[in-house]
């Protein structure tokens, strides 16, 4: 792990057994950035359910959002989360 930082540009939903992250505007939310290879961002990618071919159809997409380690990519969290809570403390 490289470290941790504090995002401004998402808010955290309690969708259960994990979060999701919206690319809306927060309090912040704390996120764990590390350093990867491709292998690494594959198996993520599976486990997130994001389909490269059409990214809007999948559990979650991926945008780059900067942090103080440099740009990253995040999943964000395609379905509605109108029936989720808000984790106001942006902590998971």
């Amino acid at each position: 792990m490289l470290g941790q930082d504090r995002l401004t540009e998402i808010t955290l939903y309690d969708l259960g057994p994990y979060p999701g992250a919206k690319l809306m505007p927060s309090t912040g939310v704390t996120v764990e950035v590390y350093a990867i290879n491709a292998e690494q961002l594959a198996r993520l990618d599976e486990l997130e359910d994001y389909l490269h071919h059409s990214p809007a159809e999948g559990m979650y997409d991926r945008t780059v959002l900067a942090t103080q380690y440099g740009d990253v990519w995040c999943y964000i969290y395609n379905p509605t989360v109108e029936a989720t809570s808000l984790v106001k403390s942006g902590e998971w």
